[in-house]
């Protein structure tokens, strides 16, 4: 149901932006040792996520290249280790503007990002500042995934 939901979400946002969407067969998954995490202490499991919640970085802005991609994510597990005092970086997953999806704490391990839906929801960061700009297609790749 949760994952479903996002791609509803990013079928409908497709259709309100001037890019062309192409098909595709297939996404490129990097883990956590791919992008160069540090260990996490995030313990908590998930039971069932019921939502989906997209987020931005804002920053860092958008990456480009795998090797970016991987340094955001380290940026971005820093702040929240070290300037929130989290036991990890606080999103599941995260997409660069490149296309890759990036493994944040995973599938079965609760979240932090987004206050009273941590336990039961899925965070997904779209890589970039979205405030005034649309999601790159690339990023809409991983999203469309499934349909």
């Amino acid at each position: 149901m949760a994952v479903s939901s996002l791609f509803v979400l990013a079928v409908l946002f497709a259709s309100c932006t001037s890019y062309a969407i192409e098909p595709f067969n297939s996404f490129v998954f990097v883990n956590r040792a791919g992008w160069g995490a540090r260990a996490s202490g995030a313990v908590s499991r998930m039971q069932q996520a019921t939502h989906v919640v997209i987020h931005h970085t804002f920053i860092p802005g958008v990456c480009t290249t795998q090797a970016a991609c991987a340094a955001a994510m380290r940026s971005i597990q820093n702040s929240h280790m070290n300037a929130n005092g989290w036991s990890d970086i606080g999103y599941n997953f995260a997409v660069g503007g490149e296309g890759r999806v990036y493994e944040g704490r995973g599938w079965r391990v609760v979240g932090a990002h987004a206050v009273g839906y941590n336990s039961r929801s899925v965070g997904i960061v779209l890589i970039g500042d979205w405030r005034s700009k649309y999601f790159l297609f690339l990023q809409l790749k991983f999203e469309m995934q499934a349909e």
